[in-house]
C-alpha cells in the first residue's frame, strides 16, 4: 500500500527556508499510538496537525500537501489541480516526496516551471526535468536510511529528461513520470479545503442513521435520488414532521439544517473512503462547526486501529490548541508562523522537549452541558464505521 513519507518544497515564493512535512513517526515510539507500523522500525502518523494564529499559512500548508499527494497518488496534471495558486508555485519551484510501496522506498524529484499559454491569458505549469529514485525496502536499517539515495549500487535512477520518444509522446508536459510506478494504486485522497469547500455531502442513497443521529437526532432521514438523467435530489424529512423536503439544489441544505450537520455528514463521508483505502484525508479547520466532542470522534475514528486498520491519515488545521491534547504526540504537530510576510513552518518537537503536555479531554467532555451528543449515539456512529471497514 502506498505510504507518503516526506512532502518537501524549494523556491516558493511565500515560504521562508521552503516547506518540509514528515508523514512517518521521526521521534522515538515508545507506544503505537496514532501510528502504523510499515516496516521494521517506520511507523506513519495517523494524525498530522497545523496549528497557528490567522493568516500564517495553514490553509496554504494544506493546499501544498494536497497538491503533492495529488500528484503522486491520484497521477493529476499540474494544470488540472484547482488548489494551485499564482502566488504558491514559482516558476522553478521544486517538489520532493519520499513514499513506499510494495517493498520499495522512492524519491521523486520534481522541477517545475511556471510561464503563460500562447495568448499569454493564462499561467500555465509543466515540469523542466524530473528524477525518480527507487529502491529495496529492505536496505532500510534506520529512519535516516529512508531518505538516503546516494549509493548507486542500491538505487535505480529514472529521468525525465532520458526518456524515450515513445513515452515522451504520451507523458503531457504537465503530467508527472511517478505515473509509471503509480497508477495503479488504491488509495484515496479527499480535501476540504476552505476555499473551495461547498457545504454538502457527498453521501449518495440513504444516509445511514448512525451518521444522521450524531449530529442531529431530530432528523428523520436523509437520502438522495438519481435520476436516469444523472441529476440527483436531496430527500430530508425531520421526526414529528409530515412534510418531506425534496432539494435540487444541494446548498438549499444550509438552509433547512446546521451547517456542523453538513459538515459531519460530509467528513464521515469521506473518512469512510479514506479509512478504507488507507488514504489521506485533508480537511482545513477541522473544529469549525463542531463542539469539542464531535472533533474528538472524528480523530479518534484515525487515532484507532480498529476504524483504521490501513493506516489512513488525517491531516488538518486548527485554532483551538486545547484540540490537540487528544494527541499524544510532538512530531505530527507543526506551528505556522508569519515573519516579515514570509511564512515558515516547525514541527513542535523540534521546539520542546517536554513530555508532560496539558491534557484538556475532561474539559472539552464537559464543555456546555447538554451539547454534546450522547455516548450511545457516538458508539453506534463508530460502529458503522468500523463494520464499513472490514
Amino acid at each position: 500500500m502506498l505510504k507518503i513519507l516526506r512532502i518537501e518544497y524549494k523556491n516558493l515564493p511565500i515560504y521562508n527556508g521552503g516547506f518540509a512535512t514528515d508523514l512517518y513517526a521521526s521521534d522515538r515510539v515508545m507506544k503505537a499510538e496514532a501510528l502504523t507500523n510499515i516496516y521494521n522500525t517506520i511507523y506513519i502518523q495517523n494524525l498530522v496537525s497545523f496549528v497557528g494564529i490567522n493568516a500564517t499559512g495553514k490553509t496554504t500548508a494544506l493546499r501544498l500537501i494536497n497538491l503533492a499527494a495529488r500528484i503522486v497518488i491520484d497521477n493529476i496534471s499540474l494544470n488540472e489541480i484547482d488548489n494551485i495558486k499564482y502566488d504558491l508555485i514559482a516558476d522553478g519551484t521544486e517538489l520532493m516526496v519520499v513514499f513506499c510501496d510494495d517493498q520499495f522506498v522512492y524519491q521523486l524529484h520534481s522541477y517545475i516551471s511556471r510561464g503563460r499559454n500562447k495568448l499569454g491569458e493564462k499561467i500555465k505549469y509543466a515540469y523542466r526535468e524530473e528524477i525518480l529514485r527507487v529502491k529495496q525496502l529492505k536496505t532500510v536499517v534506520s529512519k535516516k536510511d529512508l531518505f538516503d539515495f546516494s549509493d548507486e549500487r542500491l538505487t535505480r535512477i529514472v529521468r525525465r529528461s532520458d526518456l524515450d520518444n515513445q513515452t515522451k509522446s504520451v507523458l503531457k508536459p504537465d503530467d508527472s513520470i511517478v505515473i509509471m510506478v503509480t497508477r495503479d494504486n488504491d488509495v484515496t485522497v479527499e480535501d476540504v479545503l476552505t476555499e473551495n469547500y461547498v457545504n454538502y455531502s457527498p453521501m449518495m442513497g440513504e444516509t445511514p442513521q448512525e451518521v444522521l443521529n450524531a449530529f442531529d437526532d431530530n432528523i428523520e432521514y436523509l437520502n438522495t435520488v438519481t435520476s436516469d438523467q444523472g441529476h440527483v435530489q436531496w430527500v430530508l424529512k425531520f421526526r414529528n414532521q409530515n412534510r418531506i423536503f425534496n432539494i435540487d439544489n444541494p446548498l438549499e441544505l444550509n438552509r433547512i439544517i446546521s451547517a456542523g450537520t453538513i459538515k459531519g455528514h460530509t467528513l464521515i463521508g469521506l473518512a469512510v473512503r479514506v479509512l478504507y483505502t488507507g488514504g489521506y484525508m485533508i480537511v482545513d479547520e477541522l473544529e469549525n462547526h463542531f463542539n469539542k466532542e464531535l472533533v474528538h470522534v472524528i480523530l479518534g475514528l484515525f487515532n484507532h486501529k480498529k476504524s483504521n486498520p490501513h493506516g489512513a491519515c488525517l491531516i488538518f488545521t486548527t485554532h483551538y490548541i486545547e484540540i490537540l491534547d487528544y494527541i499524544n504526540r510532538k512530531d505530527n504537530i507543526y506551528l505556522t508562523r508569519k515573519t516579515g510576510g514570509m511564512l515558515s513552518v516547525s514541527k513542535l518537537s523540534n521546539e520542546i522537549d517536554r513530555n508532560d503536555i496539558k491534557k484538556s479531554d475532561i474539559i472539552i467532555s464537559n464543555y456546555l452541558k447538554g451539547t454534546a451528543p450522547k455516548y450511545q449515539q457516538i458508539q453506534k456512529l463508530k460502529e458503522y464505521v468500523c463494520g464499513q471497514i472490514k
